[in-house]
């Protein structure tokens, strides 16, 4: 297996001074690599859903989802919408939308790799990838396309906005 359950999760608390108060769960998909894995059977591949725990995302979510004190989780990665048990804990999903010279650009400014493996790896795997993954979210729950070129703060503004309507819309 990859990281250990629980592993990845990281909270945001605020709250009133006296009360009780909830915090924002937000699980991060890289922390669940199977780095074994990658390098016994994905020849060190990294950007495939095999290359995901996805028992131990699934568990981080559920574990969270539970928590009395958690008033919302938020699931990111660029697989997040790969496993259909997860889908079904979601309530509202976001997928940003970035063309793939942009794409290429910012990969460049993170975890360099060639222009070849960009190419022939990468970009084809998210092509598939998101494919697959937008049919599936969009039959379990709402979901907003953001364009992830935008500045951070109107991605954000965006967000929330989706958020909030679905959250609405949802009821109590």
């Amino acid at each position: 297996r990859g990281e250990k359950p629980g592993h990845g999760r990281k909270r945001l608390v605020a709250g009133p001074k006296e009360g009780p108060f909830r915090a924002v769960s937000f699980i991060c998909q890289d922390e669940f690599f199977d780095v074994g894995r990658i390098h016994k059977e994905l020849d060190g591949v990294f950007d495939t859903p095999e290359a995901l725990d996805h028992d131990a995302v699934l568990e981080a979510a559920e574990l969270e989802i539970r928590d009395p004190c958690v008033a919302w989780v938020i699931l990111e990665g660029f697989m997040a919408f790969h496993d259909p048990r997860l889908l079904r804990l979601l309530d509202a999903a976001i997928w940003l939308e970035v063309p793939r010279e942009v794409t290429y650009q910012r990969r460049m400014k993170t975890k360099r790799v060639s222009r070849q493996y960009f190419d022939e790896v990468l970009w084809p795997n998210h092509e598939a990838y998101a494919g697959r993954a937008l049919s599936r979210v969009k039959r379990c729950t709402a979901v907003a396309t953001v364009d992830g070129t935008k500045a951070k703060d109107t991605v954000l503004q965006e967000s929330v906005a989706f958020l909030a309507a679905a959250r609405a819309q949802a009821g109590p």
